[in-house]
């Protein structure tokens, strides 16, 4: 086998499980980020119903503190008055930052403000009557025929009920993601752990018959290796061919090599 393609077939069974597993991380985590949101939105909105809470509770009391210094004439009922007139400001900026995503919400806010500015003005010139002596509690049922209390009553009730149905609505998105979340997990994990299964096995049965065929390989190429071609080998007595025989019908025999003097032969010295 060779080796660029068995690296290339182990690089395929690791590398594509890792990325399938990476991608359905990153899903998975993508999905928890959208569901803490939307959990961040339905948390949003109980400090918004809070603090309209806390203003409509501040302008009942200033309300109730600026009827009684005009029932009995007494500053010590006067002194809430003020101190709501004065914090009004702070804790209406406060409820205004905190709907400031909500186009709708803002005019309802400056309708709110613009409200309450009408009716402060209207409560300066009532105390400054009865300061004066020239007011009485039938001032009161002019205040309430009048309806400005209610009127900004009915508008924080307003705001209150928007962002009520905007709780509900954002509590209902967050449950139907965090179900979401969940049939994603069960139906990723399953089809992804299936797919990395079949994947798996497809390619290590496909890698093991390339070994297998790689080891078939391997004797064929060590047998061809051993077969010599004939030029190599030594060649032996019985394979040298014999001498063509003569035209007499004899076969000569190789003869031995001339010896370097016959025996018959005398040899001369010089004197």
């Amino acid at each position: 086998m060779e080796y660029r393609k068995f690296k290339t077939l182990l690089r395929r069974v690791i590398v594509i499980p890792m990325l399938v597993t990476t991608s359905l991380a990153a899903f998975l985590l993508w999905e928890t980020f959208d569901l803490n949101k939307a959990l961040a939105w339905v948390d949003h909105t109980d400090p918004v119903l809070d603090q309209s809470g806390q203003l409509l509770k501040l302008l009942l009391n200033r309300e109730s503190a600026k009827r009684g210094y005009i029932a009995t004439g007494d500053e010590a009922f006067l002194q809430p008055y003020i101190d709501g007139a004065k914090r009004f400001d702070s804790e209406f900026q406060a409820l205004d930052q905190l709907v400031a995503d909500n186009p709708a919400q803002q005019k309802r806010m400056k309708d709110l403000y613009a409200a309450n500015q009408e009716a402060e003005d209207y409560d300066s010139r009532v105390i400054a009557l009865r300061r004066t002596g020239k007011a009485d509690p039938a001032l009161i049922d002019a205040w309430m025929r009048k309806g400005k209390i209610d009127k900004l009553r009915d508008q924080i009730d307003e705001f209150q009920a928007v962002e009520e149905a905007l709780h509900v609505q954002r509590l209902e998105d967050a449950h139907h993601r965090s179900i979401l979340l969940i049939a994603s997990c069960l139906v990723l994990c399953l089809g992804s752990g299936i797919f990395l299964a079949l994947f798996t096995r497809y390619q290590m049965q496909k890698l093991g018959t390339k070994l297998l065929e790689s080891e078939e390989q391997q004797p064929s190429a060590a047998l061809a290796k051993l077969s010599l071609p004939p030029t190599a080998r030594r060649e032996s007595p019985s394979s040298i061919p014999s001498p063509p025989p003569s035209p007499d019908g004899s076969r000569k025999t190789p003869s031995a090599a001339p010896s370097a003097m016959s025996s018959g032969s005398s040899m001369k010295f010089p004197a």
